[in-house]
């Protein structure tokens, strides 16, 4: 059997968005039980998740990635308020959006273009990029929509993007580990 690795391209967030981000569990209320929040340091905005991918094949996306990404300049987004996910159907999710970006868009479209060829996932169509870090998780969906509070846009600023990075993700019952497997430049 070959071995895989489960991959996606992060946005790494800056310090004071982590900072603030990782906060926000103590300004809502759900038994513990129902949600599993992100760690801080797994907090990240998902570009492209490939999936299970050939470690054979790792260093071949790798140096793709790297020529695709150097050609994207770098971009900033604009943090825009907390909510449910996914936008259509069960919320399964807690998610800190930033505003819809022309320049995200490109990037991700450039990283999924790049990585096809190595990736087997059965998805035929692509949906809209939405950048976005995922706070929680719930368990179970949730059937009620209760108002989520959120840090004031001000209280965020600009999030330069100037990196990605291709991480692998290790699942795990306490969680998912996230490992960086390599960095690329805009």
């Amino acid at each position: 059997m070959t071995e895989e690795k489960r991959l996606f391209v992060a946005l790494p967030l800056s310090q004071e968005w982590r900072d603030i981000l990782s906060r926000y569990p103590s300004r809502v209320s759900f038994p513990e039980k129902d949600v599993r929040w992100a760690d801080a340091e797994n907090l990240h905005i998902t570009a492209h998740f490939l999936g299970n991918v050939p470690a054979v094949s790792v260093p071949q996306l790798c140096g793709r990635l790297e020529r695709a990404l150097a050609a994207v300049a770098p971009f900033s987004l604009a943090f825009k308020d907390v909510t449910y996910a996914p936008p259509r159907g069960k919320i399964t999710m807690i998610w800190a959006q930033c505003a819809k970006n022309q320049e995200f868009t490109q990037l991700v479209r450039a990283i999924t273009k790049t990585a096809r060829v190595f990736v087997h996932n059965g998805r035929e169509k692509i949906l809209p990029p939405l950048p976005h870090i995922t706070l929680a998780r719930f368990r179970r969906p949730i059937p009620q929509h209760p108002r989520l509070p959120y840090p004031a846009a001000e209280t965020l600023p600009a999030l330069s993007v100037s990196v990605c990075i291709l991480m692998e993700s290790v699942l795990s019952r306490g969680g998912p580990r996230y490992h960086p497997v390599a960095s690329f430049s805009l």
